[in-house]
């Protein structure tokens, strides 16, 4: 028993928890071993490799005769090498989905549905807010296909140091309200590039800040990424492009982490798992960062990451068992940077009172867990990668031949009607 509690504290120190050791509640946390479990061993597939160990090495402490065998995929090609697995019926017994690529798997056979036995989320449903519990639905809503057991809002990271230096607010609740109007935002830009700094990467990334605001369709499956908060959203990209405030550094490759790290970019638009991530790019700026609020006054999810169990797992009630332990009552003491989608788990006082010295004492939990009350998580739907296909397309194609704002709008709704309509009909008439 003492062993188990060691491990689950180094889990939860690990994810940034301050629990004391005597204020578990070992009920809670089911702690009885069961020594009368079969030995079987677990696979599971993720598209993220951090954190596994501990928290298996503690789960192994309630079920020493469940193994469990961590396989992770590039982010880049892991959705394709599922789908083929499924289609084969060679899977794993539990697979992890960012919500970006959910979509694809709600509309296929393949996924277990989480509703029926040996499966016991129905019993958490009311632990989980609405838009995330819905996220897990299959197409149709009839089965429960994944548990969206995290979620991240889109946040602004930035060089608290570098805005002071010029002249801009550095407080992150004072920065936020001015990033308020577009204007001052271009107007740091502007500042910040006479020295070679950079606060946008990509023409896309103020477009990108809107739509994180929304879905690409609503319920009916109707476009809705085509009023006129995209015009606007054009417009300033456009600005920041005529201005030169576009810098075509890719913070994922070599070339961005050294302008990175030369101290070259001031501002990065991230889920709020950026934190762990700008520590690990950049440790020796400890202090520098900051976290604030996306610009112009948007309120915009990141992505959510999903868990499910294929339906030709042959050991569901073992792959249950790691589920409940990973995605529920683990996070029962709240998670760092990203934010339990498990409702008891937020506002636990030890994470919200968490200061991060990356971010100079800042106590970022409070803040990422202020932000998604006011985040609407998207409807998600199988169609979703082919329209963000298109709309970058488009939009791309129509800046680069200097149409207006709302020509823009116009031509993408054209070009999802041309392309989707009919996939948009099949999958309505897949719900009658």
């Amino acid at each position: 028993m003492m062993k188990y509690i060691i491990l689950i504290m180094s889990f939860l120190l690990v994810v940034g928890c301050q629990k004391k050791v005597e204020e578990i509640d070992q009920s809670t946390m089911d702690t009885q071993s069961n020594k009368s479990e079969s030995t079987v061993e677990l696979e599971l597939w993720s598209y993220y490799g951090e954190g596994w160990d501990t928290v298996i090495d503690a789960f192994k402490e309630i079920h020493p005769n469940i193994k469990v065998k961590v396989s992770t995929l590039p982010y880049d090609t892991y959705v394709n090498y599922y789908l083929r697995a499924l289609a084969n019926k060679e899977v794993p017994d539990l697979m992890v989905i960012d919500s970006s690529h959910f979509g694809l798997f709600k509309a296929i056979d393949g996924l277990d549905n989480l509703l029926e036995p040996p499966y016991q989320l129905t019993k958490y449903k009311e632990n989980f807010s609405i838009p995330l519990w819905n996220m897990g639905l299959s197409h149709d809503e009839s089965r429960m296909v994944g548990l969206p057991y995290e979620t991240s809002p889109l946040v602004t990271y930035y060089r608290a140091d570098l805005m002071e230096k010029y002249g801009f607010p550095s407080d992150p609740e004072t920065l936020g309200n001015f990033l308020e109007d577009p204007n001052n935002w271009l107007e740091i830009g502007k500042a910040l590039k006479q020295d070679h700094i950079s606060i946008t990467q990509w023409l896309m990334d103020p477009i990108h800040i809107y739509e994180s605001t929304r879905g690409n369709f609503n319920k009916e499956l109707e476009f809705i990424k085509n009023d006129q908060t995209f015009e606007q959203a054009i417009e300033i990209a456009i600005t920041s492009r005529d201005l030169g405030l576009v810098s075509y550094l890719d913070i994922w490759s070599s070339n961005g982490l050294q302008a990175l790290k030369k101290d070259q970019i001031a501002m990065l638009y991230l889920g709020s798992w950026g934190a762990e991530q700008l520590k690990n790019w950049v440790p020796e700026q400890e202090g520098k960062w900051r976290v604030t609020r996306l610009p112009f006054n948007q309120y915009g999810a990141s992505n959510s990451t999903i868990m499910a169990i294929p339906a030709d797992s042959i050991q569901k009630e073992a792959a249950w068992k790691f589920m409940e332990f990973y995605t529920i009552k683990i996070k029962e003491y709240g998670t760092t940077g990203t934010v339990t989608g498990y409702l008891p788990g937020r506002n636990n006082v030890d994470r919200m009172n968490y200061e991060n010295e990356f971010f100079g004492g800042q106590k970022d939990q409070q803040l990422y867990e202020k932000l998604i009350k006011h985040v609407d998580e998207p409807y998600i739907t199988p169609l979703d990668q082919k329209a963000k296909t298109i709309w970058e397309a488009t939009i791309n194609t129509g800046v680069e031949r200097q149409f207006q704002s709302h020509e823009i709008v116009g031509m993408v709704n054209e070009a999802i009607e041309e392309q989707l309509g009919k996939d948009i009909e099949i999958l309505r008439g897949s719900r009658e």
